[in-house]
C-alpha cells in the first residue's frame, strides 16, 4: 500500500476519533487543543488537520529528505482546511440544510484530496529552498491556529456551533 493511502486512512481514522476525544477526556482543556469541542465547521477542519500534522511527522523517515516534503505537507493541510468549509457551505447553499452523511463524505473527500495533491507536489520539480522555509513557517502558523482558535474562537459563522449557537469550549458546556 502506498504512503498516500496509508496517510489517508490514518488521518481519516484519527479525525473520526478526535471528534469524540474531548468528551471522553472529561472536557480536559489540553485535549481541547486537538479534539473537537463542538459541531462548528472550524472544529471539523481542526480534527482533520491535526492528524495531517501528525502524519507529517510519521512520514519524515520516508520523505523528510525530499526537497518538496515540507511544501507537500503544507499543500495537504491547506487543502483540508480550505476544502472542508468550501464543500460544506457550497452544498449547503443549494440544499439549505446540513446532511450528516454528506458532511462525513466531504470530510473524507477533503482528506483524500489533500493527500492526493501532496503526492503530486512530491512528484513535481524541486521547489527552491526559500519556498521550503516559507512553507515551514506557514505550517507552524496553521498548526498554532488549529489549536488556539478553539480556545479563542473568532465570533464568525465558521466557529459557531450550530447546535448551541455558542463558540469554542463554551459550546460544549451548553449542550
Amino acid at each position: 500500500m502506498n504512503p498516500e493511502v496509508i496517510g489517508f486512512l490514518f488521518i481519516t481514522a484519527s479525525g473520526i476519533l478526535l471528534h469524540f476525544v474531548y468528551g471522553w477526556s472529561g472536557q480536559n482543556r489540553l485535549v481541547a487543543l486537538i479534539g473537537a469541542v463542538n459541531e462548528s465547521t472550524w472544529e471539523h477542519m481542526k480534527i482533520a488537520a491535526i492528524p495531517a500534522y501528525v502524519w507529517s511527522i510519521i512520514e519524515i523517515p520516508l520523505f523528510g529528505s525530499h526537497p518538496n516534503f515540507i511544501a507537500a505537507r503544507l499543500v495537504a493541510v491547506a487543502t483540508i482546511l480550505l476544502a472542508i468549509p468550501l464543500l460544506f457551505y457550497g452544498y449547503k447553499w443549494f440544499t439549505l440544510r446540513s446532511i450528516l452523511a454528506l458532511d462525513i463524505g466531504l470530510f473524507v473527500a477533503s482528506i483524500a484530496l489533500g493527500q492526493w495533491l501532496s503526492a503530486q507536489v512530491l512528484k513535481s520539480a524541486p521547489v527552491p529552498v526559500i519556498i521550503t522555509y516559507v512553507c515551514f513557517v506557514l505550517l507552524a502558523v496553521l498548526f498554532a491556529a488549529c489549536m488556539l482558535l478553539t480556545l479563542l474562537p473568532i465570533r464568525i459563522f465558521l466557529f459557531r456551533d450550530p447546535v448551541s449557537g455558542k463558540y469554542g469550549i463554551e459550546a460544549f458546556k451548553a449542550r
